[in-house]
């Protein structure tokens, strides 16, 4: 397993190419994609790729299996209703196996990755809503396989039993190895024996009032995401720096709108082979939407802060200027290759009268 340290940023696009897509329930399908011969996509367990779709939007899943050279690359994908995406998924699955269906991928990104505790009794909290268990899941294969004897709790809700497709498998885990925990959650009421409750972090709370010393890993819904963040902090004396999450909407990356020229902001591009370059954005934006739309960046996560994919080179007379990265940003530019000071995430800058003449690179 490569460290934490090593996440790697890989903005390349490869080809990869539909093995098989099967139903695990009515509105979920599990894809696996495998990478040509010749090439290989390394990945730490919880990180996700881009889907990069013809019509140049861009749909970002979490690997659902831990990494092995060769192995293909699997995908637990919810359906939505006349989605981009999940119309394309729901075509394939009519079609395979008569002939092969080519996707153009990019990635790993993320830093929802496996950090050691401090405290080897401390408790690992995982956290998931819908599919978003699917990132946690590669993280327990991995670390359960490589006899990992910290006690790692496994919460999961979703509105219906169905929904919880892996819950047999988290249950003969939780048999085979007595360090870990599962406990499925229902959100709305229905005749299973599962618990039902509304709020996942009602029971959390209830289960473990402490987690001072705990690392939390928490994906799914935004809104799941920050109410846990909120909560375990408030009641739970969780650190913040202990709290780590990837959060996922259902509607993926948007290409970008055209841009009023109104209020234009000069900005000032330095290119690789030394000459400035300036650009007119619009000031009422982030830096990233405007270099988005020109084609300079790609912004996979769409401002989570869990791609680096927007990463530039701030000038250092600039810094001061600008207001500094707060602490998710500050850990991700950290473990990206090659890190300076001067580096900042462009969904991060806000774009106003005083930064106009801003001095930044694009690293390569």
């Amino acid at each position: 397993m490569m460290s934490s340290s090593q996440t790697m940023l890989n903005s390349v696009k490869q080809i990869a190419t539909v093995e098989t897509i099967e139903k695990m329930c009515n509105n979920v399908v599990l894809l696996r994609l495998r990478i040509g011969n010749r090439t290989d996509m390394p990945y730490q367990a919880g990180q996700y790729i881009a889907i990069h779709l013809n019509n140049g939007e861009t749909r970002c899943y979490s690997m659902a299996n831990s990494y092995q050279p060769g192995r293909a690359l699997e995908f637990y994908i919810r359906l939505r209703s006349n989605g981009l995406f999940s119309t394309w998924l729901q075509e394939a699955l009519s079609l395979q196996p008569q002939q092969p269906l080519p996707l153009s991928i990019s990635g790993p990104y993320g830093n929802c990755v496996w950090h050691d505790a401090e405290q080897p009794a401390a408790t690992t909290l995982m956290l998931a809503t819908g599919t978003g268990i699917v990132p946690l899941a590669a993280i327990l294969e991995e670390r359960l396989a490589a006899n990992c004897n910290q006690a790692i709790s496994l919460y999961w809700a979703d509105t219906e039993p169905s929904q919880l497709f892996l819950a047999n498998e988290f249950n003969q885990l939780a048999i085979q190895y007595p360090n870990f925990k599962f406990v499925p959650i229902l959100t709305q009421r229905t005749e299973s024996k599962t618990e039902y409750i509304k709020f996942i972090t009602d029971r959390v709370v209830a289960d473990l009032p402490c987690l001072e010393d705990s690392l939390v890993y928490a994906c799914g819904s935004p809104s799941m995401i920050a109410t846990a963040r909120e909560r375990l902090m408030r009641q739970c004396n969780m650190k913040a720096q202990h709290f780590y999450a990837d959060a996922f909407s259902s509607s993926g990356m948007q290409q970008p709108r055209a841009l009023s020229t109104d209020n234009q902001l000069r900005v000032q591009l330095l290119r690789s082979d030394g000459e400035t370059q300036e650009l007119l954005l619009p000031n009422t934006a982030s830096l990233l939407t405007g270099l988005k739309a020109q084609g300079l960046l790609q912004g996979i996560c769409g401002g989570n802060k869990s791609c680096g994919s927007c990463r530039i080179h701030i000038e250092a007379a600039w810094m001061d200027r600008i207001e500094p990265a707060d602490r998710v940003e500050a850990r991700l530019l950290n473990v990206l290759d090659n890190p300076t000071p001067y580096d900042r995430l462009a969904c991060q800058i806000q774009l106003h009268a005083k930064l106009e003449d801003l001095c930044f690179s694009i690293p390569s």
